[in-house]
């Protein structure tokens, strides 16, 4: 009979002999890097700088600025019947 602690064993697992395998990104900016960055850390603030700032690119590329408002020509535009378009 146990202690009354629960005992579980992993069915169908095998423990690891070494320590877990960096993911592919990571190894790849840290053997990228010409040796300045040497940690999985580090390797993962930069893919996340990355990612950053790819995203604020895209949204200043993709945004007119504007805020929502129109220019002169857009207004006058917008303001023709359409019987004359």
């Amino acid at each position: 009979m146990t202690s009354g602690r629960a005992q579980f064993q992993g069915i169908g697992r095998t423990p690891h002999a070494s320590a877990p395998r960096m993911q592919s990104a990571i190894e790849w900016v840290i053997e990228h890097s010409s040796g300045y960055i040497k940690t999985e850390k580090q390797a993962l603030f930069v893919i996340v700088g990355f990612v950053a700032l790819v995203i604020v690119i895209f949204l200043f590329l993709f945004s007119d600025g504007s805020g929502g408002r129109l220019t002169p020509e857009e207004e006058r535009f917008r303001n023709v019947p359409t019987e004359t378009i």
